[in-house]
């Protein structure tokens, strides 16, 4: 008798070392996983700014390229003057040489003064030339930034994608083996995850499958719509913006033709927009900036 008592006491303990173990691995998880989201933002709020900034050089290009435009067009009009006041100066020469009568002073004159204009015509012409040089050093300028800020851009957005990437190890390393602490449950509540998030849906999935529960993927409304319609869950935990058929779309379908829970999870933080879940009535909803793994156990197990 004393034997089985030391060995139910002994397998006690070990059951609440595990759970101590757990919920310490849990809370630096959490915590990682916040220092992780917090850098998303800020890397979020840096890719905004720099498209601002890159939207201002478009900007600046397109209207360098206008003067570009509009200083070829003056050169080739100057052009076409130079060229005609050459043809009447040559017409004016011929017609001095071939002439029997002497020219006048008056004729000379005119000759001079479209002499004169040829000159300054050509003196403009070599300043909307250096004008058009200068123009072009600009553009090669402004090209130089936009391709630098592309360049940014695509390594910015390769950032957020390795940071997605360890938020998605961070969630997966949770899988420790909780069989002892859930030996009691004789079956699986089976759980639906609609988000068209791969990161989100994996997230949930694994504190899920963690906590001993069944779980079922869709990817937008519309297939989790079809899966509902297959198969029979005990809750249904939904995103609101999804291609498709959104997530209110879906919870409005839902609390028409079943029973199940449902729980919205939303990106929503205004007021109107908040108005909007409870309007589609679903049972509980969790706001995506305070997600956290065990605020979230809670809401399901509350459901269930």
């Amino acid at each position: 008798m004393f034997g089985k008592f030391f060995k139910s006491f002994s397998n006690n303990a070990e059951i609440e070392s595990l759970n101590k173990s757990f919920v310490e691995k849990e809370n630096k998880l959490n915590q990682e996983i916040r220092l992780i989201e917090e850098d998303l933002k800020q890397s979020k709020q840096e890719t905004f700014n720099s498209e601002i900034n890159v939207k201002d050089y478009k900007l600046k290009f397109d209207q360098a390229n206008t003067n570009l435009t509009n200083s070829q067009k003056k050169e080739t009009d100057l052009l076409s003057q130079i060229e005609i006041l050459k043809n009447e100066n040559v017409s004016l020469n011929v017609e001095k040489n071939n002439s029997v009568l002497s020219v006048s002073k008056e004729s000379e004159l005119e000759i001079d003064n479209l002499k004169k204009q040829i000159a300054k015509h050509e003196q403009d012409f070599k300043i909307l030339e250096t004008e058009n040089n200068i123009v072009k050093e600009r553009l090669k300028g402004l090209q130089s930034q936009v391709q630098t800020y592309i360049l940014k851009e695509v390594e910015k957005d390769s950032e957020i994608l390795n940071f997605k990437n360890k938020l998605l190890k961070l969630s997966e390393s949770k899988n420790v083996d909780s069989t002892d602490t859930k030996a009691n449950v004789s079956s699986k509540k089976k759980i639906l995850i609609v988000d068209d998030s791969a990161i989100m849906r994996n997230l949930q999935k694994n504190i899920l499958e963690n906590a001993n529960f069944e779980v079922v993927l869709a990817k937008n409304g519309l297939e989790g719509k079809e899966t509902i319609e297959k198969e029979v869950f005990d809750l249904v935990v939904t995103d609101v913006e999804m291609p498709h058929m959104n997530g209110l779309e879906l919870t409005k379908w839902i609390k028409s033709n079943y029973k199940t829970p449902i729980i919205i999870v939303t990106s929503a933080t205004s007021e109107e927009g908040k108005q909007r879940v409870i309007d589609a009535n679903p049972d509980s909803f969790i706001i995506k900036d305070e997600f956290n793994p065990k605020s979230f156990l809670s809401a399901v197990e509350k459901l269930l």
